[in-house]
């Protein structure tokens, strides 16, 4: 965590004193839309890191109150999936997501959240050339309503898929080298699915990509409500 705190912070202030000195002012003028990109980079690392922090702070806190009401999932999954394209990865910013008129007495704030973080990871560990896509499955008089999140990445080992919910887990050291994180992002989605009585279950094959599931009850119970 100290480094990926420092990574960021170091490269914002290093290109900063590089265009505000006077011994590289001429560089700096050559080269200033891409050290502005850098430093856009770097601040937008950075910003992540400190809201996965607070969001983790908040939920452990106590501080993630639940709203139950009833609302149409398909409109609520687009505008966060067509939140969720980072700009540093735009071929993979075209998430097909197939919506279905599905209904459910949930939290907005919780399944936006949740979502927000599984999106996350799947683009962040596919390829641009790989595909990310959001799938609703209506409840069924036996089966939840559910969100599906699939992704044709690198995929998660077996022994690594008993750790994933632990905080700061990033898997192997060349998976922590290649792509950065902090291994917040599934923590962060754990504690609000237990809050809204959601299941969240991952299948995952090295090579082949994984597939993310968050199951849905037609409502919450009352007590999961009342926690709050």
């Amino acid at each position: 965590m100290s480094h990926d705190l420092r990574t960021p912070l170091n490269s914002i202030l290093g290109f900063l004193g590089i265009l505000s000195t006077d011994t590289t002012r001429n560089l700096a003028a050559e080269r200033f839309q891409e050290y502005g990109q850098n430093i856009h980079i770097a601040a937008d690392s950075l910003l992540t890191l400190v809201n996965d922090l607070l969001d983790l702070s908040r939920i452990e806190a106590g501080q993630f109150p639940i709203h139950p009401e009833e609302f149409v999932l398909g409109p609520l999954v687009e505008e966060t999936a067509n939140s969720s394209a980072p700009v540093s990865k735009p071929e993979t910013s075209g998430s097909t997501v197939r919506l279905r008129d599905v209904t459910v007495a949930s939290d907005r704030r919780a399944i936006s959240q949740i979502l927000s973080n599984l999106l996350s990871n799947g683009l962040k560990y596919t390829d641009p050339a790989g595909h990310v896509s959001v799938t609703l499955v209506a409840a069924t008089a036996t089966d939840r309503a559910q969100i599906i999140v699939s992704d044709t990445g690198r995929g998660i080992p077996p022994d690594d898929l008993l750790l994933i919910f632990e905080p700061y887990f990033r898997g192997s050291a060349d998976i922590a080298r290649d792509i950065s994180g902090t291994g917040l992002g599934l923590p962060i989605c754990k504690r609000p699915a237990e809050l809204i009585d959601a299941d969240l279950q991952i299948d995952s094959e090295v090579s082949v990509g994984t597939s993310v599931s968050l199951s849905l009850p037609p409502d919450i119970p009352p007590q999961a409500d009342a926690a709050r």
